[in-house]
């Protein structure tokens, strides 16, 4: 298995707004129906003036899909 990173403008190139829309919706569906494992995300504050950032992870039983977001506020 390989891992893909992804930059915003490389997603646009590969997806549509319309299928966004129907992906979320399933995931909505597969989440309040207990099929997706979703723990808590774990939030890092760095020491000033850094910033922070967050993990969030997911795992998707239909497809055995997991998934990692990583979002950050930091000053370079």
């Amino acid at each position: 298995m390989q891992t893909l990173l992804l930059k915003k403008e490389e997603v646009r190139k590969l997806i549509s707004m319309k299928e966004v829309i129907g992906t979320v919706e399933e995931a909505y569906k597969a989440f309040s129906s207990k099929r997706v494992m979703q723990p808590g995300y774990i939030g890092m504050h760095l020491p000033p003036p850094r910033g922070e950032i967050d993990f969030k992870l997911g795992y998707y039983m239909n497809n055995e899909v997991i998934s990692m977001k990583a979002s950050s506020e930091l000053t370079p």
